[in-house]
């Protein structure tokens, strides 16, 4: 009698692993189908190229946009060092002009150098304490690449987009 309770209880045991097995693998295949169809890319090292760049994630805004997000490449993970200034400028008669804030703003001179060098990194620039209104815009970031003994190259990046 114990060993037919044994061997219940072992094929119970069995056909609950396999379901949830089953289980998973339709989530698994639900899940790649959906990846398939959607506009996300997979970066590589080869795809996001050599050199350090900035681009917006869009490329058209609202004028009403609070933030505009930006990824720095940096695909040879150069040790970048990078403070919390920014600049917004805008296209007129063919030459940038810089935006005027609404307030007076604090800022601070900090520097900051990631600890592990990232391939990207993504910025918040918070647009709303512009004065914008629709045109062309592009958001300007300085890094410096610091090569150590005090010696650095200062990378100047710039990112542009449509405000509508």
């Amino acid at each position: 009698m114990k060993n037919c309770n044994l061997f219940f209880l072992f094929i119970i045991t069995l056909i609950t692993f396999l379901s949830i097995g089953c289980k998973d693998n339709k989530y698994q295949e639900a899940t790649e189908y959906q990846g398939t169809t959607g506009d996300a890319t997979i970066l590589i090292s080869d795809s996001i190229g050599q050199e350090v760049r900035m681009e917006t994630i869009q490329g058209n805004y609202y004028s009403s946009t609070k933030e505009v997000y930006a990824i720095v490449f940096n695909p040879q993970k150069r040790q970048l060092s990078f403070g919390r200034d920014w600049e917004l400028e805008y296209m007129k008669d063919s030459v940038w002009i810089k935006a005027r804030n609404k307030k007076p703003v604090l800022k601070f001179d900090d520097e900051f150098l990631p600890i592990n060098i990232p391939e990207y990194m993504v910025f918040s620039f918070p647009i709303h304490i512009y004065e914008i209104t629709s045109g062309r815009y592009r958001i300007k970031k300085t890094f410096y690449d610091n090569f150590g003994n005090g010696n650095y190259k200062e990378i100047e990046l710039c990112s542009e987009f449509y405000l509508k």
